[in-house]
């Protein structure tokens, strides 16, 4: 696993390289276009070399948007696609739930996916106590979905006809399949997710910081992460040995890669006069900094956000340095905590980027580690939560309560791994299957004996019978 974990990540590169330098032809072809005051539209186009990038998402394989900026006519032109690739994609994560959300031979499809969205409509204007209702809201119906789940199976998952059908049996095909729980279930955390990466995108990062640390039954926000709920949690979802076993070598690649990053981002910072000093490195404390504000899938795509929108890159990245400066400090001495400090809106970042060409120099260097880390931590948080099933990845968000830390949901996999409890959890297991197997073999047991003294009974009967028939005959 760890060797497909270093893939993906350079991958994961590859492709964010390859957007950065589509969107910079893409930018430069507009230029000509407009200079020539020609705008052909989409159906003019013989290939997607001359759209802008959110427009080349749109007709990738694993795209479903642009961004608010794309034109009307561009939205309309994708809106069937967009429309089948969610109901393709809703339909796949319910067919089985034994499978990992993460599709087979693509751990970072969803990653990818995400930052092709289109924004959320209310990314730039909605604040900590909407999202918390918002969040407490989706946590809600997934405990709802997951108790019915206990009870039934649910109904079948509708597959609609790919052809365009009346109004009618549209709203029909979208009734059956919001009555099934299990695309209920994935659509949920899809509209999560999404709310969640519109804003990183949007470059408001600080928000999700500040919602992470809120609990959203009593709206009351704390001042570091609850280990000792993780470690619940964790056993709870009854993780498989396959899954431990790759969540461990995850983590490893992310020790191994981000280590050396935030040595050289702390060292900025210390120059810079943006942490105190005294600050050592370390692995473990590296990994706590760098997830300390990734919320879910959504704010692990802070650094490839970043990264591949020259936009809001830069933005992204400011804000994004601002929240992980204030956290780096309380990183240190803890692996998997972070502080208040975390969460504070970056205010003074960049307020000395004009005193000199040379802190200059430094803070874009500084900012560029930012959006490696943030990458990273994107990366990790794809490929943990890949690693879980449908149902698992729901009961854990419940369990929860706060909204999902992946980097220290990773650490407190391995921790547990190296300390044995969930070796315990897994003998636990064995035993409790054990346990019903050989009650299910006891009740057969009963049930062969009860019919083989039916079946005497019926031969004794059968005897008097015959008997009592010979006598009158006589």
């Amino acid at each position: 696993m760890q060797h497909d974990a270093l893939v993906a990540f350079v991958d994961l590169l590859g492709w964010l390289r390859d957007q950065h330098a589509q969107q910079q032809a893409s930018g430069e072809s507009q230029q000509q276009q407009q200079q020539q005051q020609q705008q052909p539209s989409l159906a003019s186009l013989g290939n997607t070399s001359e759209l802008l990038l959110p427009d080349q998402l749109r007709y990738l394989p694993y795209s479903g948007g642009g961004s608010d900026a794309t034109a009307k006519t561009s939205e309309a032109a994708a809106a069937p696609h967009c429309e089948g690739l969610q109901r393709v994609e809703g339909e796949a994560a319910a067919s089985s739930l034994e499978q990992r959300i993460a599709p087979q031979g693509d751990p970072m499809y969803w990653l990818r996916w995400m930052l092709a969205q289109p924004l959320h409509p209310e990314a730039y204007t909605i604040t900590v106590e909407q999202l918390t209702a918002h969040y407490k809201q989706t946590l809600r119906e997934l405990s709802m979905l997951l108790h019915q789940l206990g009870h039934g199976p649910g109904s079948a998952p509708a597959h609609s006809s790919s052809d365009a059908g009346t109004a009618a049996e549209q709203q029909s095909d979208s009734a059956d399949a919001a009555q099934d729980p299990y695309i209920r279930m994935a659509k949920l955390i899809l509209e999560h997710a999404h709310l969640m990466v519109s804003e990183i995108v949007a470059g408001r990062a600080y928000v999700l910081g500040a919602f992470c640390m809120t609990h959203p039954e009593t709206g009351k926000a704390r001042a570091e992460h609850d280990v000792g709920r993780y470690r619940r949690a964790v056993q709870q979802i009854k993780l498989k040995p396959e899954q431990v076993a790759d969540m461990c070598d995850v983590m490893k690649v992310f020790e191994r890669i981000y280590a050396p990053i935030a040595a050289q981002r702390r060292e900025l910072q210390f120059e810079l006069g943006l942490q105190p000093a005294g600050t050592t490195a370390g692995a473990a404390a590296a990994a706590a900094g760098g997830g300390s504000f990734m919320q879910g899938n959504s704010s692990s795509s802070s650094g490839a956000g970043g990264s591949s929108k020259s936009g809001a890159g830069g933005n992204i990245s400011s804000r994004a340095g601002g929240s992980r400066a204030g956290g780096s400090s309380s990183s240190s001495s803890s692996s998997s905590r972070c502080t208040e400090a975390d969460v504070q809106p970056p205010s003074s970042m960049l307020q000395h980027l004009t005193e000199s060409d040379v802190k200059a120099q430094k803070l874009r260097r500084l900012q560029l580690l930012l959006a490696k880390e943030g990458m990273i931590s994107a990366g990790v948080g794809q490929l943990l939560g890949g690693a879980l099933e449908l149902p698992q990845l729901a009961r854990l968000m419940v369990l929860m309560e706060y909204p999902l830390q992946w980097v220290t949901f990773g650490l407190t996999v391995v921790e547990m791994q190296q300390q044995g409890m969930l070796q315990q959890g897994q003998q636990q297991q064995q035993q409790q299957q054990q346990h019903r197997k050989q009650q299910q073999g006891l009740q057969r047991q009963a049930r062969r004996q009860q019919q083989v003294v039916l079946s005497k009974k019926l031969v004794s009967s059968v005897r008097k019978k015959l008997e009592v028939s010979s006598i009158s005959h006589v």
